[in-house]
């Protein structure tokens, strides 16, 4: 037990029995010590997505807090602007911590420049229709007929009475 004597102002550790004692005796006063609120420290970084074979996955944001320990990742569209880091334990009851703006408009670009290596192959005109002939052709080399084949026999077929 931690307490003060009134006569000397000064502070000691004495046992429980002796303190409560002093106490009594109006001699001394217990002191209580303030416990120190830990102050979150958030972290958030943007990451270069997985790479698996020839394909890289989009960029993520991941979120840690050192001090509770608490994590999140998220990844899209809209994640930099609606992502929250929600602290625990030691933490506890600290509001989540939103991505902070750096973080937010680093996201952006990388993932603007993610979505510019990655789009998909947009044919030039003209060129959808020699794809689609020669798919025509692939696909009855075997033995699959087109959507239109299979309605022309469909109608063609007598009709059951």
């Amino acid at each position: 037990m931690l307490i003060e004597m009134k006569s000397t102002n000064e502070q000691c550790h004495v046992p429980s029995g002796t303190g409560k004692a002093l106490i009594a005796a109006n001699l001394a006063v217990e002191v209580i010590p303030e416990v120190k609120k830990l102050e979150p420290n958030a972290q958030f970084s943007v990451r270069r997505g997985r790479v698996v074979g020839d394909y890289e996955y989009p960029p993520y944001i991941y979120g840690k807090c050192s001090t509770c320990g608490g994590n999140t990742v998220g990844e899209g569209p809209t994640v930099h602007k609606t992502m929250t880091l929600r602290h625990q334990g030691t933490c506890f009851g600290v509001p989540a911590t939103p991505v902070p703006p750096h973080i937010q408009d680093e996201y952006e670009s990388r993932r603007a420049a993610y979505k510019k290596r990655f789009k998909r192959f947009q044919p030039e005109n003209g060129s959808a229709a020699v794809d689609r002939v020669r798919d025509q052709k692939v696909a009855a080399g075997l033995g699959l007929k087109s959507r239109e084949q299979l309605i022309a026999e469909a109608k063609a077929l007598p009709v059951p009475k």
